[in-house]
């Protein structure tokens, strides 16, 4: 990767995408970001995304929320961020799709709900959007109360995502 431009990024912001960095140089692919409430993590994801898929060679990327909600704020993220090195709009270098259905197109980041991407794995042709707004704890009605099981989708192999971000989906996980 080349040097940080750290212009316009916060102290915590640099930290967190430095600390990234050296999590991939050293081959340690997983790692958890953890930063306070309004201290810009959407920002800092969009900006190792933008790198991954500028200088890392990532392809596809998955930012996956835990609601709707979240989904439609990060899409606002990804076209209000502004590049550092050229100034380019994100969204005019890059395709971002924000699924409202459960058919992935041909884009560099897809934005989807935890709930959505479930209902995806097990085949499902859609889900209703009401669905996306509840965690999954209160979907047990909708479920059952057994262990959600994945089941492998062809059309989403275990390797079409070069890279997942997850975002608030702590409640919607059970």
């Amino acid at each position: 990767m080349p040097p940080l431009i750290t212009t316009g990024l916060w102290p915590p912001q640099v930290t967190a995408i430095q600390q990234l960095e050296q999590s991939f140089a050293a081959d340690r692919p997983r790692a958890l970001v953890q930063m306070a409430t309004g201290s810009g993590k959407t920002f800092t994801a969009i900006s190792v995304i933008y790198s991954l898929i500028k200088f890392g060679n990532a392809q596809r990327v998955l930012f996956l929320v835990g609601r709707r909600n979240l989904g439609k704020q990060a899409l606002k993220e990804f076209q209000l961020y502004t590049t550092p090195d050229d100034g380019s709009k994100f969204t005019e270098l890059y395709n971002v799709q924000l699924l409202t259905s459960n058919a992935i197109g041909d884009n560099d980041v897809i934005i989807t709900t935890i709930q959505r991407l479930y209902s995806m794995l097990k085949g499902e042709e859609d889900i209703e959007d009401e669905l996306e707004e509840l965690s999954m704890d209160e979907l047990e009605s909708t479920f059952g109360s057994q262990p959600r099981t994945v089941e492998f989708n062809p059309h989403i192999p275990i390797e079409y995502f070069d890279v997942i971000f997850t975002d608030e989906c702590h409640r919607s996980i059970l």
